[in-house]
């Protein structure tokens, strides 16, 4: 599953995945912490003459809690369902035959998974029915065989049943509603313009809702799906379709087989009227599925996708081992999309324009789910608490696509945005063990955060850098191999890394996988005597974190007279150590030049050598660190900086460090100004030509216009659109103005903000019209710049305004079946009003009227509607 739009608001990313959609700056949000008293509870002694020499309130009598795999007393080998659908009623009316066959002990009776199902017949045997004993509650279907079978003989159960699937009526941070199967507009209530559509979303044990199984991801099977549906309707499900048929009464029934066993919460169907667009690799069909005016852009919203099949398949040494390889993008979807195997859903935020796609395509999150086919689909974790070894390596995946596709700087500067994401997550909430035996959701829901999904894939690089590509690669294409088609924990994962390399590693992952946390630690430089040393102390908290780590790295010596850098191996071993090397003076050494250690580092340089680190260190995450040093040096201190360094950077390939140059930019340099216009027509990444207009327009140089006008009409990025119009109405607003009426009609969101910032720039009270209507299209980052631009604008307009504006944002982010996303912007815009209310500018505007009070109201009404936690822990500072 990518989460990658939920990681964002965690500050997992500072993004996806599944993720947003995948913007890569939204504003990070508290993870709540888990209750230390809800994972180990504790009881004073009661008894006086039980002595054990400690102080009784700390003693802990209960067993610990240990989330391990689920016990399999039947082994899943068959599901052959039959399903059609009640839509105005929201049913599932379903015929399942469930073959199995005891898994050593001999078994008497059988308990499948089946939530809140009626049942018409339970019987042995799909031909012979013959009806069985059994009781249901609101989880479990208990059926009484007719016998005991013994371990080799098979059992065929047939259910008839009908559900209806309404899930706990809870959300996790992951994953929003827990029902299991989602009907989408089924009465159509919401208007023709919203698609009516079925899917379902099985992660973690939510399938149960609408099929009985044995929903564990421990267990897998093979699968037969007769899905019955309106002739009108398409459907997709696991693996591939074997013959659609019409029925005499306008229906048609799709049949769907997959001979290949999987795990349950892998399972899945979509129905709806989606456009389908046919690709292929090698011998595999590939299909993409789309709303219909998307379907002109379906091959570029999943762009890449055969190339990725062939990179991934030739990298791991393991062809793709799937049938069939399909994508579907859905409405309201409840996270940010999902492996099912061979049958990927993402939700509809992937669904984009090519020149949206310019923009923010979505490759990282393409590559995670596909990834999975490997990690996750063809090798399973057996139990939440180790999921990891799903999400870790379909995290690391994008890591790998962008070191291959873009390169490597690419794929540093994500990697520096993981680690960031995952500091930031635990600081918020909470760091545990990446095998997380603790965890307090039984169906695994707390395990979906930035430690299975950054972290993971932060310690595989790690591991990857110890032991050199060709063993870690290899030791992969060996871990799937020896088990394929399995259920796996980390020490699989280990061992296969161990019989490769010859080596033991237990040391590693006890430290990374299985130990709790990180090193902090500072670093600092010296030189003496022709030694150059380096001071590395660790300063971790001993009670939360293992006092030392060990830490093989190197230390990177680079000469001040430009002879070529000397690696030093090294390898830290104590809390605080010192290494010294020959040395002459001015010569600059640099700890972990490539960044690899995953920890929180501080290292003791001035502003001077932060400047050579960026001449000298050919790294991007080093050059990176630099460069914000340096940025915020000159904006904070007036630090001086040679024109040579801002040119250097602005010719970099990291977008990064080339927006942060151009922060600097001293425009009153007609030289720079030159630089700045070329970059604004010619930059590689669109945010970066993006950023040259934004500098440029500071200027207000009216000599700027026609570079304004061209980049509206010639540049295919909505975004350097948005940039180039804002540009415009500071030299010419009038202008500005006639651009912005012309495009209040645009689908792009990028778009409708600049418009947006325009009209509130204006005063233009007529405009308001266009804010409530625009209203529920914005979402993501935009969401919040869009309403801080109407309640801008409302407030020029006085207290009527204002109220009217504070009312319909708050309609929205009370509205649950809304993104996460808007709902977080318009609160946050809300509170924003609220902190400056009673100031005296806003107070004359509002004509002396206080509106603390009314904002308070809808904040707090705001944070009692909302079922999110991720959300809920985000408005508790409110």
């Amino acid at each position: 599953m990518h989460l990658r739009n939920l990681l964002l608001l965690s500050g997992a990313t500072t993004i996806l995945a599944c993720g947003p959609t995948n913007k890569t700056a939204q504003t990070p949000l508290p993870a709540p912490a888990p209750s230390a008293e809800a994972i180990e509870p504790r009881v004073a002694i009661q008894d006086e003459d039980f002595d054990l020499g400690m102080e009784a309130d700390t003693v802990n009598y209960e067993v610990p809690v240990y989330r391990g795999a689920k016990p399999q007393p039947f082994d899943l080998l068959h599901t052959r369902l039959r399903v059609k659908f009640d839509w105005p009623t929201e049913r599932v009316m379903g015929q399942a035959t469930l073959r199995m066959k005891p898994t050593f002990r001999p078994q008497s009776r059988v308990v499948v998974d089946a939530k809140g199902f009626e049942f018409k017949q339970v019987a042995l045997g799909e031909t012979a029915k013959k009806p069985l004993q059994y009781t249901s509650n609101d989880s479990t279907l208990i059926v009484t065989l007719d016998r005991e079978y013994k371990r080799g003989e098979q059992v065929e159960l047939y259910l008839d049943y009908v559900a209806t699937p309404a899930g706990s009526g809870t959300s996790a941070a992951a994953i929003t509603s827990d029902k299991g199967l989602f009907f989408i507009n089924p009465r159509g209530e919401d208007g023709p313009d919203k698609p009516r559509q079925i899917w379902t979303q099985g992660e973690t044990e939510h399938n149960s809702n609408w099929m009985p199984t044995f929903d564990q991801p421990n267990e897998r099977s093979t699968q037969e799906f007769w899905i019955t549906v309106e002739d009108k309707y398409k459907t997709l499900s696991n693996g591939l379709m074997i013959s659609s048929n019409k029925n005499a009464d306008g229906t048609r029934t799709d049949y769907w087989r997959m001979d290949q066993p999987h795990a349950p919460y892998l399972h899945m169907l979509a129905v709806g009227e989606f456009a389908k667009v046919d690709d292929k690799w090698r011998n595999i069909p590939l299909s993409y599925y789309v709303e219909p005016k998307y379907e002109p852009y379906a091959k570029e919203i999943f762009a890449h996708t055969p190339e990725m099949l062939e990179f991934f398949s030739k990298t791991l040494g393991v062809d793709y081992p799937w049938p069939t390889y399909s994508q579907i993008a859905v409405r309201d979807y409840v996270s940010g999309a999902m492996e099912n195997t061979t049958a990927v859903v993402f939700g509809e935020f992937v669904q984009k324009t090519d020149r949206e796609l310019a923009d923010d395509n979505n490759d990282l999150i393409v590559a995670h789910e596909m990834f999975h086919h490997w990690f996750g689909d063809y090798v399973t974790t057996e139990a939440w608490s180790n999921l990891t070894l799903n999400e870790g390596f379909a995290n690391y995946a994008e890591y790998l696509w962008f070191e291959h596709h873009d390169g490597k700087v690419a794929a540093e500067e994500h990697r520096m945005t993981e680690l960031q994401g995952y500091l930031s997550s635990g600081q918020q909430g909470d760091f545990h063990p990446l095998i997380w035996y603790k965890h307090t959701s039984p169906i695994g829901e707390d395990m979906f955060d930035a430690h299975s999904y950054n972290k993971g894939g932060l310690v595989l690089h790690m591991l990857r850098n110890y032991i050199g590509d060709a063993a870690f690669f290899a030791s992969l294409q060996k871990y799937l191999q020896d088990n394929k088609f399995s259920a796996v924990e980390v020490d699989e994962l280990r061992m296969a890394f161990e019989d490769t390399i010859g080596e033991d590693l237990q040391w590693f992952f006890d430290q990374w996988f299985l130990g709790n946390g990180h090193p902090e630690f500072e670093v600092s430089y010296g030189y003496a005597d022709g030694q150059g040393t380096v001071t590395i102390e660790q300063m971790q908290d001993t009670e939360e974190f293992r006092p030392v780590f060990r830490l093989p790295t190197t230390i990177g010596h680079y000469p001040a007279n430009g002879a070529a850098p000397v690696m030093h191996e090294v390898e830290v071993t104590k809390r605080r150590q010192t290494f010294a090397f020959p040395a002459a003076e001015g010569d600059l050494f640099v700890f972990d030049p490539s960044s690899t250690i995953l920890g929180d580092r501080q290292e003791d340089r001035d502003t001077e050598e932060l400047v050579k680190v960026f001449e000298r260190v050919n790294e991007t995450q080093q050059q990176l660190t630099a460069i914000r040093a340096i940025r915020q040096a000159v904006e904070e201190e007036g630090f001086t900086l040679s024109d040579d360094v801002v040119d250097r950077a602005l010719k970099s390939k990291s977008f990064r460090i080339q927006n942060n140059a151009i922060a600097m930019s001293d425009t009153d340099d007609p030289r720079v100004v030159t630089n700045l216009r070329r970059i604004a027509r010619e930059g590689s990444a669109s945010s970066v030509r993006g950023s040259a207009i934004q500098r440029l327009s500071l200027t207000e140089d009216p000599t700027l216009e026609q570079l304004y006008r061209e980049v509206l009409s010639e540049d295919q990025s909505y975004g350097v659109m948005s940039s180039g119009l804002q540009g415009l109405f500071k030299v010419n607003p009038t202008a500005g103005a006639e651009e912005a009426a012309k495009l209040e009609s645009s689908e792009s969101v990028d778009l409708l903000v600049g418009v947006a910032s325009i009209y509130a720039a204006q005063g233009a009270q007529e405009k308001l019209g266009f804010f409530e209507e625009k209203l529920s299209e914005v979402d993501n980052q935009q969401a919040g710049e869009f309403a801080a631009a109407y309640i801008g604008l409302a407030i020029q307009g006085g207290p009527e305004a204002t109220k009217s504006a504070i009312d319909r944002l708050a309609t929205q982010a009370m509205d649950q079946q809304t993104s996460i996303y808007r709902r977080y912007s318009f609160t946050a815009a809300l509170a924003e009003l609220r902190s400056i209310a009673t100031t005296p500018g806003v107070q004359q505007l509002l004509k002396g009227e206080d509106l603390s009070g009314l904002l308070t109201e809808k904040i707090n009404a705001i944070k009692a509607a909302e079922t999110n936690p991720q959300l809920q822990g985000a408005f508790s500072g409110m």
